[in-house]
Order: C-alpha cells, then structure tokens, then sequence
C-alpha cells in the first residue's frame, strides 16, 4: 500500500472504479467539514454525491451517543452491505469511523482519509478503532483494518501548531521503542519539524505497519507500541472526568514522560539515554501543573486495557530501541513515582 505518493490517484481509481456503483457515506466532524472536505470532493468528483454524516469535534464526541447517531443516519439513508465508508477526519474520526463500519451489517467497506499527523501515522494505521465508556478510553471497539487508507499530505496545511506537534508526540514514541536512528534524528528537531516531515511521516507509516503486520491483534510484539500509553489514557480519561481539554498526543508525551522514569526506576535504563528522552520531553511539552489528584489516576489507571489478572502491566524501556512489554508495575511504584515528583501527574 502505498501511503504518501500517488495515495489520492489510487483512492480516485478505488471510488470511480472498484466502488462505482456502491452508495458513499463520508463520516466528518464540523471542523474537518470546512476545511478538508471540500478538497477531497474537489479532486474526486464522484464523491460530490456521497451522504455527509457530520459529528461534533473532540475526544468527547467518541461515545455510544455518536455511535447511535451515525447508525440512524446509516439506516435512515438505507445503506447496505455494499455501502462504502469513508472517515475524513483525524484521530477521533478514524477511531468511530473504523468501529461503526465494523459493526454495520457486520462489516462494510471503510475507507480511511487522515487529516492530520495523528491519524496519518497513528490511529488509521493497524485497524484499532472504538469509542470511549464512562469516561474510560477506548473501552469498547474492534481490530479491523480497512480496505484502504489515503494519506494527502495537503491537509496538513489545514492543521495549526497545537495539533501538528499532538502527531508528533506518537512519532517520537514509535521512534523510541522501535527505531533509535530515528530517534537520534528527531531528538535534533522540534515536534513541530517532526509533525510537518514527509520523511520521518514515510518512515514512521512503514514502522507501524511492519510491527503491525507481525501481530495484527495486539497479542505480542504490537504491544511495543503501548510505551507512553497507560498514563496517557488515565490522564486522557481524568481530563474529561473535570472537563480539560487535552489531545491525546500532548497526554502521550506525558506518558513518555512518566513511563521514562518507570524504566529506570524498574528496568534500570541508562542514565544518558534517560536524560535525552527525560530532557527533549521537557523542553518540548508541557509535562505538569500543580493539582492534587494523582489517587484519581490511579482509579483511571486500574482500568487500563493492558492490565492483567488485577495488576499493571507496562511497556517499559530497556534502552532505546528495545523496549520490554508486559512488565508488571507495582501499584507502590507507581505512587512513589508521582509523590516523589511533587506534581502528581497533575493535568
């Protein structure tokens, strides 16, 4: 599958050829509506009939609510096995998008359309979709890969600062657990730099695809790719519960932040790579503010997906490059850390 080259002349072929006579639904929220459809349709016509199901921007808009109203639409505008289903949007969209169409009719046709770095080198690559439960992340979906997924590199023109370096945060982990050359190349870069890149985009697409490749359903070696991740869902997860908007690449690099520190408190990483990552981290994303909650993000982490048998488990790095998955985290090491920071992994 070819990614960033020639990406929106093979999905012109695959809607005006291989799908003609299918209906198309395209899956939007507001801001990707006014920004980035208007291009697609511009280059590929034939989607200038396709029914637009518009949804409400932002990690709060991924619930069952959504869910339902996209499923009525879906219903009202008889759709079908045949039906094709395009997510334009960004990790939010690809996220639903990917988990109604794996549930309609059992399946139909879902074609991926990342609009930012987020999704372009993340969520619409290896099939993981879902939506949010009770203010608990990604609590209900499905691993489904789609049929294809377009990257066009011109809607990133569309992105500002904030969400460009949010894309990047999800670079910089892949780099660390998979890549230390790639890593040596980013930590010379600001996440703005990394984010806008054509180059380290390419490679990292081709990373996660070849990880993924080898366990499509998350059972060994993909599990390298959740370094970062328990933190950044609990801090995700705790910034809805009081209502504080955070993306989810700015609560990953949180979580690098914090799952650093747990490497080399339990996994003894090196000093001079700990203070690379530890350093690059804190000059680039804002890691803490003072607010006193760390005991609620332990309630939030006990419910991580990772979790086994009632206990942490962590993708934890060993060095950079080899990380070590399903390290079991005791539930002291993980106050310890927060309390000795004084910040207690505050929002």
């Amino acid at each position: 599958m070819k990614y960033l080259n020639d990406s929106l002349i093979s999905l012109q072929y695959i809607i005006e050829h291989e799908c003609k006579e299918a209906k198309k639904v395209i899956l939007v929220d507001k801001n990707t509506k006014q920004h980035c459809l208007p291009i697609l349709i511009n280059k590929i016509k034939a989607l200038e009939t396709a029914h637009i199901i518009t949804i409400e921007p932002g990690e709060k808009s991924k619930n069952n609510y959504t869910v339902d109203y996209i499923l009525r639409h879906l219903i009202d505008i008889g759709a079908d096995k045949t039906t094709v289903f395009l997510s334009v949007g960004g990790g939010m969209v690809s996220d639903i998008g990917g988990f109604v169409s794996a549930i309609y009719y059992r399946g139909i046709c879902h074609i991926e359309v990342p609009t930012t770095t987020m999704a372009m080198v993340d969520a619409a690559i290896g099939g993981k979709n879902g939506v949010n439960f009770n203010s608990l992340k990604n609590q209900i979906g499905t691993i489904t890969k789609p049929f294809y997924t377009c990257c066009y590199l011109p809607f990133l023109k569309t992105l500002d600062d904030r969400n460009i370096a949010n894309g990047a945060a999800e670079m910089i982990k892949l780099a660390l657990v998979a890549d230390k050359d790639l890593w040596n190349k980013m930590k010379t870069m600001t996440p703005l730099e990394i984010g806008q890149n054509e180059k380290l985009m390419e490679a990292c697409i081709e990373l996660k695809e070849a990880i993924v490749s080898e366990d499509f359903y998350d059972t060994e070696k993909r599990q390298i790719l959740n370094f970062g991740h328990n933190f950044a869902h609990a801090i995700e997860a705790f910034a809805m519960s009081i209502n504080f908007d955070i993306q989810h690449g700015e609560a990953v690099a949180r979580g690098i932040y914090y799952e650093t520190m747990l490497s080399k408190n339990i996994l003894g990483f090196s000093n001079t790579q700990y203070d690379e990552v530890i350093n690059y981290i804190q000059k680039h994303f804002v890691v803490s503010r003072t607010i006193n909650q760390y005991l609620q993000l332990l309630d939030y982490l006990r419910f991580d997906k990772k979790n086994r048998f009632g206990t942490y488990r962590f993708t934890l790095l060993k060095e950079i490059g080899c990380p070590q998955t399903n390290v079991l985290v005791s539930e002291a090491d993980i106050a310890t850390l927060l309390l000795s920071l004084q910040t207690n992994i505050n929002i």
